[in-house]
C-alpha cells in the first residue's frame, strides 16, 4: 500500500497558488473559526434529516488543522513515484473549467 501525496501546503497557500496561476487576486480573508464551526453544526442538522449537507462539523474542523501530513517516500523508493509541479496542474484545471462553462 502506498500514499501518493503531493505538495505539503496549507489551504491558504493552495488558494494563493490557484489565484496566482489563474491571474486573479487571492482571497483577502478566510472564514473565521467560529463561523466555520457554526456552518459545520448547521450541516450536522441537515445531515440528521437524511439530506446531504455541503459541509458538516467534521469537515469544517479539517480546514483548521495542520495535523495531516502525508509522505510519499515509500512510493518514491519502491515505485519511482514523483510529484508533478503544481502550477501546470492548476493551469490545466482552470482551462478545463473555463472550456466547460464552469469558470
Amino acid at each position: 500500500r502506498y500514499i501518493l501525496a503531493g505538495h505539503d501546503m496549507t489551504y491558504r497557500e493552495v488558494f494563493e497558488e490557484i489565484a496566482r496561476v489563474g491571474g486573479v487576486k487571492p482571497p483577502r480573508f478566510g472564514v473565521p473559526r467560529p463561523a466555520a464551526w457554526l456552518i459545520g453544526k448547521w450541516g450536522d442538522l441537515v445531515e440528521a434529516t437524511g439530506r446531504e449537507p455541503l459541509i458538516n462539523s467534521t469537515q469544517a474542523g479539517y480546514a483548521y488543522t495542520d495535523k495531516f501530513r502525508f509522505k510519499s517516500s515509500k512510493a518514491a523508493t519502491e515505485l519511482g513515484y514523483t510529484v508533478s509541479p503544481l502550477a501546470p496542474a492548476i493551469r490545466d484545471a482552470i482551462t478545463w473549467f473555463r472550456a466547460n462553462g464552469m469558470a
